[in-house]
């Protein structure tokens, strides 16, 4: 009997398996598995590396809790994975690794492990959020297509939920629409590891989309740009920044090509850090907020700054 339950479980392994419902990753009423993709059977076990996919799908909620290794992963649009606590293995198999069409939480304590030249994807309207102090380089080392290519209409979230100071990269670092916020009593005002930092002759972060400071936190965020790269924090879309929130523009600067809207605080901190619009369309500066700056500079082949 031993023996044929051991033949049953290897060759579930290597099946494909879906989401059935919200639940743990290691629990098999999650999941359902098919040998064909076509005739589905509740699981046996959960779904590893092995199997030749592994969908979760909409509405569910899927938490990991434990190491958990995987391979040709999706996440439907409505989907969502939380990797809560243990360590994260993607293998690299044929194709992309993990492709995010839904959402995909980082709260582990524990780094990544990224396996030879494992990649993952975000799509246009997909969302990552970085909730742990545990590095978001290789989120963006690892991007399918180099972190240039993330689309702009995407979400990164950087959300402080609780002790740990959530990871923000600034090195070459690319970012779809970026939003900081804070979900823990008080005004957060972020550290090193989790503000634009660093110095040297490389370049600062571009965010492809907007710029959000606060978003939708309980509470406020006070975030620091202080990086002093050959290049300013590059803005593509607009700023945001809400109401007791502030950006705190230090270092070298920041360029923006969208609209400014402050309805919390921007100040400056340091040094001549620069606030630059540089749109082709016309930009608006608005708010009800307070606007500091220290050095504005103008660079556009056309159309204005508006201020109401």
């Amino acid at each position: 009997a031993s023996r044929i339950d051991d033949v049953n479980i290897s060759a579930n392994s290597d099946d494909y398996y879906r989401s059935i419902a919200t639940g743990n990753w290691n629990q098999i009423a999650t999941w359902e598995s098919s040998a064909n993709n076509v005739t589905w059977n509740a699981a046996v076990m959960p779904p590893t590396k092995y199997a030749k996919t592994i969908t979760v799908r909409s509405p569910h909620v899927v938490s990991i809790t434990a190491s958990v290794s995987i391979d040709e992963t999706i996440i439907n649009a409505g989907g969502y994975v939380c990797l809560k606590t243990g360590t994260l293995t993607i293998n690299d198999g044929a194709g992309n690794d993990m492709q995010v069409d839904g959402t995909f939480a980082d709260s582990s304590a524990t780094n990544t492990n990224w396996l030879a030249a494992s990649t993952w994807s975000l799509s246009a309207a997909a969302t990552f959020i970085k909730i742990s102090a545990s590095s978001a380089a290789f989120w963006q080392a690892r991007f399918m297509g180099g972190i240039s290519t993330i689309p702009s209409t995407a979400k990164w979230i950087v959300r402080k939920s609780g002790a740990p100071n959530p990871s923000v990269n600034t090195l070459g670092a690319y970012y779809p629409n970026l939003t900081i916020e804070n979900n823990v009593a008080g005004i957060w005002t972020t550290g090193v590891s989790s503000s634009f930092a660093g110095t040297g002759a490389f370049n600062g972060p571009i965010v492809k989309g907007s710029l959000d400071i606060g978003g939708s936190g309980t509470s406020t965020v006070n975030f620091i740009n202080s990086q002093t790269y050959l290049t300013t924090t590059f803005v593509q879309g607009n700023i945001l920044v809400r109401n007791g929130n502030t950006y705190t523009n230090s270092g070298i600067g920041t360029e923006v090509q969208g609209n400014l809207t402050v309805d919390g605080t921007v100040t400056y901190g340091a040094g001549t850090s620069i606030l630059t619009f540089s749109g082709n369309s016309a930009q608006v500066i608005s708010g009800a907020g307070s606007l500091n700056i220290y050095n504005m500079w103008m660079n556009k082949p056309s159309n204005d700054v508006k201020s109401k």
